[in-house]
């Protein structure tokens, strides 16, 4: 193959590739946005690079097992397995949480429309104007994200103060939807709450503020399961600060290491840590329950 051969197979092979990246994400808006999920800012330069490497990793697998099975060395070809998934995960641990775009929940229209415009633009361009198309979708999508971002802004009421669990879980939101969680034993009444944290929390946050970001958590009852929250809220969502009460009661073995994990986690990530009275924490917690019955 001469050289220009192989550079037309590598533009219609990125051509091809943005186009089908760009219509599953227009298609898969509806779902994303729907549920709370942020979209990969690098989502399109991640599918060309996974979907190599994803071949390559697929061949090697399935040539150790056929190999295995007959019984034929593969020392070499196991080798290359393990530097394919060594130099894959080096790529992974590159992504960051600030690729990550999160919307607001607008009307469940407005979501629907986006897919629906997305595959009337596939029909009434041909096949051979693959460009055009190309930079069409391209052109949609920015402005799909455009009206997702601006849209909520104006046809959206003020968020109030959400209070759940009798009380347990409270979310706060100012005018300018920052955030602030006050756990009053929420978190130490769930055996999992990093999963709560990770498949509820996150979710509900970011449908109703578009990101997921806290800027600071006041937790009244500490434990065990209490530090492990604070610990999964820090890996999970951007947190600015953490308030805990200075406390008397003597804490479990377990409890203690997850403080002190939680300590080092705080100055790792550069969250700040404010410890107060317990008193005066729990004055700001009835004043907010105060300003929710009325």
């Amino acid at each position: 193959m001469n050289p220009s051969s192989i550079w037309k197979s590598i533009k219609k092979y990125l051509l091809n590739s943005t186009q089908s990246q760009l219509i599953v994400t227009l298609a898969s808006i509806p779902i994303l946005v729907g549920w709370g999920l942020q979209i990969s800012m690098l989502t399109f330069i991640g599918n060309l690079i996974f979907a190599p490497i994803l071949t390559i990793f697929l061949v090697l697998s399935s040539l150790v097992f056929f190999t295995e099975l007959i019984g034929i060395p593969n020392s070499f070809v196991i080798k290359l397995l393990e530097l394919v998934t060594k130099y894959w995960n080096l790529i992974l641990s590159f992504g960051k949480k600030e690729w990550l775009w999160g919307f607001c929940r607008p009307t469940t229209f407005f979501l629907f429309l986006i897919p629906a415009l997305a595959f009337l633009i596939l029909i009434v361009i041909k096949h051979k104007q693959s460009r055009a198309k190309t930079l069409i979708l391209f052109g949609f999508f920015c402005l799909s994200t455009l009206c997702l971002n601006i849209i909520p802004k104006f046809f959206t009421k003020p968020l109030e103060t959400s209070t759940f669990y009798n009380g347990k879980l409270i979310i706060k939101f100012d005018p300018n939807k920052n955030i602030t969680l006050i756990d009053n034993g929420f978190f130490n009444s769930k055996s999992s709450p990093e999963k709560v944290i990770n498949y509820e929390l996150k979710q509900y946050l970011i449908k109703n503020t578009g990101k997921a970001e806290i800027q600071n958590i006041f937790l009244l009852k500490p434990g065990l399961r209490t530090f492990k929250a604070a610990q999964a809220l820090c890996c999970a969502l951007e947190v600015k600060s953490i308030t805990l009460p200075f406390f008397e009661k003597k804490l479990s073995k377990a409890a203690s290491c997850e403080f002190f994990k939680l300590k080092e986690l705080l100055q790792e990530k550069r969250i700040g840590f404010i410890r107060c009275r317990e008193e005066s924490m729990l004055t700001s917690h009835n004043q907010l329950a105060a300003q929710q019955l009325y």
